[in-house]
This record gives structure tokens, C-alpha cells and sequence, in this order.
């Protein structure tokens, strides 16, 4: 049934929490067994001296720590495991990437490329691809990638809280502080925040990675299994770098403080194993980033340095807006209570630092790790997370240093009163449980997309289209002209971009498609334009126009004689010259404020349409394969065939088995030149010699890195 778009309301928090009556039953059961549980756990450690002396007593070994907060976080974040799907926010595009690192890997293959994004798109090449290699690898069991997804999320916010308790008892040699650090990360909203509410998938393995990386700093500091330390150093660098280039800035900077602070005041420390780890991870780096760079003229450059626009100004102000910022999503939220857990550790350890010289770097590491990350980030949700470090860890020194009944309940006090001001955002799951509707949705589009692509509008919270900057493909193998504008794209979608934005503009207003735009759909390849919200595609009716027409079965736009191949018959040259100059990320990001941009671009499109006339080719077959796309082309004679394909340099195009030149035609697409009769064109992508190179020593120095951490 086709519906009308109409004016909404935005959507509330209790859109996707499940329904009251079940919100106020389930809550109210967990009150009660939360309670019990508490009250007859806070009897037990009484009866053995408090929680404090039971964690030191029991909790003595590296080992049974590391269970006790596994055990801890496993049940502290099973929201995570609840029922639904993870598309909120960047979740969906991350998925669709794992899913095509999945396909690849089960042909044997490593992804290199593929046309669901953008008319082609490089895979894993210029955005990280650690995360997804990981939900690929457990797919290749047979789960769901979307379940995947949510098995890893809870493991790395497991490993993560692992690793953050294990870093704070080493520095601060407490076992009780160890176990709070762990509990304290275990319940800070970064994990929920990034995966439930932003989608941000590499967030979350940054948050699993970093605190080991200030474990290793810790442990090379204290001069500790020195070969180990800066083998786990080097790996962590390397994987930040693998997860998020954007978040491993920042973490670089923090981490190149805090190893400055350490072996400046620690007389034990060598030097030459520090450099040996910040080398070795640097070095794995730049494997990574140098073929980035040398490639950034053909796509979205990511290489762009961004340091120090919040200040230590702003710290005061920040954290006081953080504090009291509460809200149920937990979202840019610290808390009053940890805010004076945090005091209340800094004093302890100013206080101890007085009695013993040599603690003091304790209190220099500490303050250091608090304002260190207001110089260096610029306040983007993606480095939010990590100006939470310097307070969650001194607020792990909060049971350090004390004494009688202080040293005996102090913990049983922390961790009641972090359950209730940080526990509620960990215990609420936000997944939208409508898999059947949207398999049913992309199914019917899947049978009736044929070869063609899909262009999905999001709708704004007034149920308007808008451009499709952060809106993402879905899972299942819909080719798509769609997606978000980021690292990795081909500098050709600017053309894409413009066309998604005047779409976009021209059904916001009710306004038909020209024949002329309808014309570009159709040499682009678009044979569906549909509507959509989180769990609905609809389409206005009263837009009908020639060559579009509605199609029941998916409530969508159909164009009719879309086609990936068109007949170019001439090229002038001056045409393709004079397109205008779009800087990367200008389209699409701001609906609103690029609208003039993407009028420019379109503008000289349709300019090229009135002067080339291209023919979309009808009868035009095509088949995927794994980094690959072959066409099957009926007989046009002799002619230039434009293929509705990003030209991307590494591409190899065959023609009946041979391969063939080709150059990058109108709009960002191929052109080649066929002799008459019918044709097998296959396009397969590769990769340049420099980065294959790269690869393989990337590979060879963490294998090395993890012989030298296993051999004794």
C-alpha cells in the first residue's frame, strides 16, 4: 500500500523502548532481585570484613581478577545480547561491510572491491577494517551478521573492562582498585553511547584496544617482561590505527604522553624497549596509511591532520556539563557520582605521594591523563569517549590507601552508588526489533531490483527525504547509488551525491523529476527510488512522471529503462573539463548548506545530458562476483559504451576474456570501445602493487609480534 509522506513529530526515546507495561513489570522485577541480590551479597562480605578485604584475599591473582570483572561486565552489559537488530545510526553500514568481508573470505578471497556503494566502492582500503574482519570471521559460522555484530560488541566490552582493571591494579599495585577500575569502565556509558544510540562499531574495539595499550606503557614503565610489554605495545598501536584512524589520533597523543610522564619518573624504565614498541607500531601504521595517502587523489582523503581545538580552558566547564548532563541514553554523560569518586582518588593520591617520594609520578600520570585529552581532541562524539579516561581511572584510586572500616566497605559504597547513577543506561536495550519487516521490505525489493540500483531516502524527522550523507545500505546485496560520504569513496560520487541531494530536494517539495534528471537515473543505473524510516519504505503518489512509474510490491519508484551500459556516440572533451571543483565531503553533508553545490554539479550534468544524449543499452544482464561484476551486452554495433561504474584506477576491464583499455568517461564512469556483436564485459578490482606489498609486511611483523609475546 502506498502511502503519503506526512508531517511527524521527532521521534521520542520511548520510540524504541519496549512496550510501558512491560517496561514497568520487567523493572520492577529487576528492582527486587537487584535488591535481594545486594542485600544478601552486602551480608556475606560483611561477615568476611568487608568487600575490600574479600577482593584482596580472593582477587590476588592477575588471572582471577580478569574473571571476577569478566563475570561482572558479561552480566552487567547483557543488554547488549537482547532481542532485535543493530541499525541505529552507522550500525547498518558497518554491518554491510562485514557482510561483504564475509562473502569474500567464504570465496577465498580477500575484499578488495565491490558496486554496492557508490557505483563502486574500494572495501577495507581507506576506511579500517579491523572491526569488520572481526564480525566476518564469526559470521563464516553461520550466524546472522547482525547477531555476529552483538556477540563481538559484548566480548569487546568485556575485554575492554578486562583490560582497564588489570592497568589500574598494576599502577596502583591495589587489588581493590584493579576490580573498581573494571566495575567503574564496565558501567560507563562509552559502549552504549557508541554501539546502541550512534552505531559506531569501531568506537567500540577502540574502547576493547586502548586500555591494554596503557597496560603495556605501564608494564614497560615498571621495567616488567620488557620483550612482552612492548610487543603488546607495538600491536595495539597498530590495531587503533586498523580500527579508527580518526580515534587513534588522539589516542596516539595521550598515549605518547603518559610513556613521557612514566619513564621521565621512573628510574627502572628502559628506554630502548619503549621505542621498541612506538616503532613497531608506527612502522605497522604507516603500512597501512602510506598507500591511503599516495591513492588520495582518487577518493575521499582521510589523511586530513586534526589536533587541539578543545583547550584546558574548557575542561572545567565540560566536566561539570558532562556531570549533570544525565539522560536514560547516557549519552555524553559522566556523572556527579563519579566526578567525586574521582576527587576523592586524586586526594588519596596527593595524600600518599606526600608520604612517599616515589609515588608521585601517581599523581603526575594521573592529572596528565585528565587534561591531556582537552588539548588534543575537538570534541566530536567519536573522541568523547576517551576524555573519559583520566576520571574513571583516578576514580579506580578511590579505595587506595586506606584504612579500618574505610578500607573494608569503601568499595561496597563506590560500586552501589555507580550501579545507580550509571547503571540504568547499561541495562536498557535500544535494538529495534523489526527483522521480519525489513526482511520482507528488502526481499521484495531484491526480486524486483533485477540488475539495477536502489536509491533509499531517509526521511528527516518532519517525514521529509533528505540527502542520504548518513543514510546506509542495507545488509542483503542491493546494489545502491546511496550510503554515507566517507573515507573511501570515489571522488567521482560528487556527481552521485548532487544527483541523491536533487532527488531528495525535488520530492521534499513536491515537485516531479524532470525528464532530464529521470534521463540521469536511467544512465546511472537507478531502477528503484524508495522512502524510508527505520522500519518502513513508502512512496508519495503524486509525483508520478514519465518514465517512473509505482510499484505495488515494494511501495517504491520504478524507473523504467534503467540500464548500467549507454551508447556514446561523441565526446566532447571540453564538457568533462569544465565540471565543477567540489572538495570532498561538500555534498551530502549538510542538506541545507550544500544545496547551491549540489545544484553546480547538476547543472553541468544536465548540461553533458543536452550535449551527449546518451542511450541506456536495454537487455543488459549482469552477475556479481566477489570483487568483481560482469555484464552481459546485446549487440549496439561498433560504438563507446559508458559503463555506470566509478572508475577507479586499479580496475581491470575485460572484454570476452581480453583485456582491454579503458579510460574514465562522463560523470566518473568507464568508457570502452566495442566491436559489434554481443560482448562478456567483466570488471574486476586489484590492488596496486605498493599496497599488496605493504600487506603482506604488515602481516609478517604482527606475526613476528605475537611469536615474541608467546615464546618465553
Amino acid at each position: 500500500m502506498v502511502t503519503e509522506i506526512t508531517a511527524g513529530a521527532s521521534p521520542s526515546i520511548a520510540s524504541v523502548w519496549p512496550p510501558p507495561l512491560l517496561v514497568i513489570s520487567g523493572t520492577v522485577i529487576a528492582i527486587v532481585m537487584l535488591s535481594t541480590g545486594i542485600i544478601l551479597f552486602s551480608i556475606w562480605c560483611h561477615r568476611h570484613g568487608g568487600l575490600g578485604l574479600v577482593v584482596e584475599e580472593r582477587l590476588s591473582t592477575p588471572g582471577r581478577l580478569a574473571l571476577a570483572i569478566s563475570i561482572w561486565t558479561a552480566i552487567i552489559s547483557v543488554a547488549l545480547l537482547a532481542r532485535g537488530d543493530p541499525i541505529i545510526g552507522d550500525a547498518k553500514t558497518h554491518i554491510s561491510r562485514a557482510w561483504v568481508w564475509k562473502e569474500s573470505l567464504k570465496a577465498a578471497e580477500i575484499p578488495v572491491w565491490t558496486d554496492l556503494w557508490y557505483g563502486g566502492f574500494p572495501v577495507g582500503q581507506h576506511y579500517s577494517p579491523l572491526s569488520h574482519i572481526l564480525i566476518a570471521i564469526v559470521s563464516l559460522t553461520g550466524i546472522s551478521p547482525y547477531l555476529a555484530v552483538k556477540i563481538v560488541v559484548w566480548l569487546l566490552g568485556i575485554i575492554g573492562a578486562v583490560g582497564f582493571g588489570i592497568w589500574c591494579q598494576s599502577f596502583f599495585r591495589s587489588q581493590q582498585s584493579g576490580f573498581l577500575g573494571g566495575v567503574i569502565y564496565s558501567l560507563l556509558p562509552t559502549i552504549d553511547t557508541a554501539w546502541l544510540w550512534h552505531g559506531r562499531l569501531p568506537g567500540v574495539l577502540v574502547m576493547a584496544i586502548l586500555p591494554w595499550a596503557f597496560y603495556a606503557v605501564n608494564k614497560l614503565a615498571d621495567n616488567s617482561n620488557s620483550r612482552r610489554a612492548a610487543s603488546m605495545l607495538a600491536l595495539c598501536l597498530v590495531a587503533l590505527t586498523l580500527t579508527h584512524t580518526l580515534q587513534a589520533r588522539l589516542a596516539f597523543a595521550i598515549l605518547a604522553v603518559y610513556s613521557i610522564t612514566e619513564f621521565v619518573l621512573r628510574r627502572r624504565a628502559r628506554l630502548g624497549w619503549l621505542l621498541f614498541g612506538w616503532c613497531g607500531g608506527l612502522t605497522m601504521s604507516l603500512l597501512f596509511i602510506i598507500p591511503v595517502y599516495l591513492e588520495r587523489n582518487f577518493v575521499n582523503d582521510i589523511t586530513e591532520p586534526r589536533i587541539a581545538v578543545l583547550s584546558i580552558v574548557s575542561l572545567i566547564p565540560e566536566l561539570a556539563r558532562l556531570a549533570i548532563h544525565w539522560n536514560p541514553r547516557g549519552d555524553w554523560y559522566v556523572g556527579l557520582l563519579l566526578i567525586f569518586l574521582s576527587a576523592l582518588g586524586l586526594r588519596n593520591i596527593f595524600c600518599y605521594a606526600r608520604r612517599r617520594d616515589r609515588s608521585i609520578r601517581h599523581a603526575i600520570s594521573s592529572i596528565g591523563l585528565i587534561v591531556t585529552p582537552w588539548i588534543f581532541a575537538y570534541g566530536h562524539p567519536r573522541e568523547v569517549e576517551i576524555l573519559y579516561y583520566g576520571v574513571a581511572f583516578t576514580a579506580s584510586a578511590s579505595v587506595v590507601h586506606l584504612k579500618g572500616w574505610r578500607r573494608s566497605h569503601m568499595m561496597l559504597v563506590a560500586i552501589l552508588l555507580l550501579l545507580m547513577d550509571l547503571g540504568p543506561a547499561n541495562l536498557i536495550s535500544t535494538y529495534v526489533a523489526r527483522r521480519d519487516d525489513k526482511k520482507i521490505i528488502y526481499s521484495n525489493i531484491e526480486s524486483c531490483i533485477g540488475s539495477g540500483r536502489f536509491l533509499e531516502l531517509p526521511l528527516d524527522y518532519e517525514g521529509m527525504p533528505k540527502s542520504s550523507y548518513w543514510h546506509f545500505v542495507p545488509m542483503r546485496s542491493v546494489a545502491s547509488v546511496g550510503g554515507p560520504f566517507i573515507q573511501g569513496a570515489p571522488k567521482s560520487f560528487v556527481y552521485r551525491a548532487a544527483l541523491i541531494d536533487t532527488v531528495a530536494s525535488a520530492l521534499a517539495n513536491r515537485i516531479s523529476l524532470s525528464p532530464r534528471l529521470v534521463k540521469i537515473l536511467e544512465i546511472e543505473n537507478v531502477k528503484i527510488i524508495g522512502l524510508s524510516n527505520t522500519t518502513t519504505i513508502t512512496a508519495p503518489s503524486s509525483q508520478m512522471t514519465a518514465g517512473i512509474t509505482l510499484d505495488s510490491c515494494v511501495t517504491a519508484w520504478r524507473i523504467q529503462e534503467a540500464s548500467p551500459v549507454s551508447v556514446i556516440d561523441s565526446l566532447p572533451v571540453y564538457l568533462i573539463k569544465e565540471a565543477p571543483k567540489v572538495k570532498m565531503g561538500g555534498i551530502g553533508k549538510d542538506n541545507l548548506n550544500n544545496r547551491s553545490v549540489s545544484r553546480n554539479v547538476i547543472e553541468y550534468v544536465f548540461s553533458w545530458m543536452d550535449s551527449m544524449d546518451p542511450t541506456p543499452v536495454a537487455d543488459v544482464r549482469l552477475n556479481r562476483r566477489p570483487n568483481a561484476v560482469d555484464y552481459i551486452v546485446p549487440d549496439v554495433g561498433g560504438r563507446k559504451l559508458r559503463i555506470a561504474l566509478a572508475a577507479y584506477p586499479t580496475l581491470k576491464v575485460y572484454i570476452d576474456g581480453c583485456a582491454t583499455e579503458w579510460r574514465e568517461g562522463p560523470l566518473g564512469g568507464i568508457l570502452i570501445d566495442v566491436n559489434p556483436g554481443s560482448h562478456k564485459i567483466s570488471i574486476e578490482g586489484g590492488m596496486e602493487k605498493t599496497r599488496i606489498v605493504m600487506i603482506i609486511l604488515l602481516v609478517l611483523l604482527v606475526a613476528g609480534l605475537f611469536v615474541l609475546i608467546i615464546v618465553p
